[in-house]
């Protein structure tokens, strides 16, 4: 749980430095949190988009070098 917490409170500065930094360059606020709020979903899209990980399941293996040419021994 605590790096649950850890992960959200760096998320959270993350967000605070990136909207004070385009504020600070003039940036209107309101826009800034609607520009991250749109990337968010962006991001959340492409997730569903993205295909499986390695790791996960449903990943098929890697085909294996059994061919004949393939012993270099």
């Amino acid at each position: 749980m605590a790096d649950t917490q850890k992960m959200l409170l760096e998320i959270k500065q993350g967000l605070a430095q990136l909207v004070d930094k385009f504020t600070a360059d003039g940036a209107d606020r309101g826009y800034v949190l609607d520009a991250l709020a749109n990337e968010v979903e962006v991001l959340r899209g492409a997730a569903h988009r993205e295909p499986l990980r390695a790791s996960g399941k449903g990943v098929e293996e890697e085909p294996s070098n059994d061919w004949p040419a393939a012993d270099t021994k």
